[in-house]
């Protein structure tokens, strides 16, 4: 596990709410998993969590993010690409 810094945070996204990361709909691409899993703060409690690293790739483009879960639905979504929800900038 490895500790990394990302350009860009999004925490508390219910399960199915507009995401996107880098220009893909997190919701309806696969995820595939890198097997590599990060440390980050909890921006609430401080507390470190663990996050899965994944990719969603089209034959043009890849992105990487990381993703928690942080309570039933609710997720915590990290990258380096921009992420915009429901129409503003995640950053």
């Amino acid at each position: 596990m490895t500790e990394r810094n990302f350009a860009h945070q999004v925490w508390g996204v219910f399960e199915g709410e507009k995401l996107e990361i880098g220009g893909f709909d997190v919701w309806s691409e696969d995820w595939i998993d890198t097997g590599e899993e990060v440390t980050l703060p909890d921006r609430v409690h401080g507390e470190p969590r663990r996050l899965g690293v994944y990719r969603m790739k089209t034959w043009r483009k890849t992105v990487e993010f990381a993703v928690v879960e942080l309570s039933a639905n609710v997720y915590g979504f990290c990258s380096d690409h921009e992420i915009t929800r429901s129409g503003k900038d995640g950053a």
